[in-house]
């Protein structure tokens, strides 16, 4: 695991490097680091990392699995009390959730598959893993999600958890508001008339994605706001997550 960074008391984020994570997992397994050092300067580890189907795939799920727990592979470390993975794209995303079954099922016998099946089971339990996926209220973003909770359900035994639909405009103005802005004409900057019904032309498009989901979606859905701002600082992040946090 590289680049472990404290972001505030008790919120810490990091990168899981798959070779790492491997070499850590096969230390813990032989019981002799020194042996796995050979491995390492041999580059044995990083072949089998790239050249193995769903092998970078399999050791990264399994290391954010070993991130919660009390006993670490590595001495000395302690696991955290909830684990949060910020996950690939939807195609990408769900075949990485299949990896631990998948190789569960072909390995059967010995340590790979016994840790495999340990976080499959971790990643079907609903009791112990939340599934969310996070969209935006645009035409082809809600079919990927839409086509996501298919794709989960069948591979996982379970639905999506929770939709959060992220970057949702406020509606300012009603249909009858933008007619009388127009009415106004001239009255009013054309940049402002221009303004009002372009936020009114997106919120209406995105209202309506929104009313799609709802009717496809079996997850329950979260929404949270457009914020206006080119980067968000940390308190625009402490306030979307008090939103998200009252929402679900």
């Amino acid at each position: 695991m590289r680049g472990r960074r404290r972001l505030e008391d008790g919120l810490w984020a990091t990168t899981i490097d798959p070779v790492l994570a491997l070499e850590e997992w096969a230390a813990r397994q032989i019981g002799s680091r020194r042996l796995v050092g050979l491995l390492t300067h041999s580059g044995s580890f990083a072949a089998f990392v790239n050249a193995a189907p769903g092998a970078r795939e399999l050791v990264a799920m399994t290391k954010a699995w070993e991130l919660g727990r009390p006993e670490r592979w590595v001495k000395g470390t302690g696991g955290y009390d909830l684990v949060v993975v910020d996950g690939p794209a939807s195609g990408h995303g769900v075949g990485m959730l299949r990896t631990p079954r998948t190789f569960a099922e072909i390995a059967r016998v010995g340590p790979i598959a016994a840790q495999s099946r340990t976080v499959a089971a971790l990643l079907e339990d609903p009791a112990r893993s939340a599934l969310l996926a996070v969209t935006q209220p645009a035409e082809l973003a809600v079919s990927e999600t839409l086509e996501l909770e298919a794709r989960i359900t069948a591979a996982l035994g379970r639905p999506l958890d929770t939709v959060v639909v992220n970057g949702v405009l406020p509606r300012r103005f009603t249909s009858r508001d933008v007619a009388r802005l127009g009415m106004l004409d001239g009255a009013l900057p054309t940049a402002v008339l221009a303004a009002a019904r372009r936020q009114h032309g997106q919120a209406t498009v995105q209202q309506g994605q929104l009313r799609r989901l709802r009717r496809h979606t079996a997850a329950p859905l979260a929404t949270l706001p457009y914020v206006s701002t080119p980067r968000l600082a940390l308190d625009d992040v402490r306030a979307l997550a008090d939103e998200l946090a009252r929402r679900l």
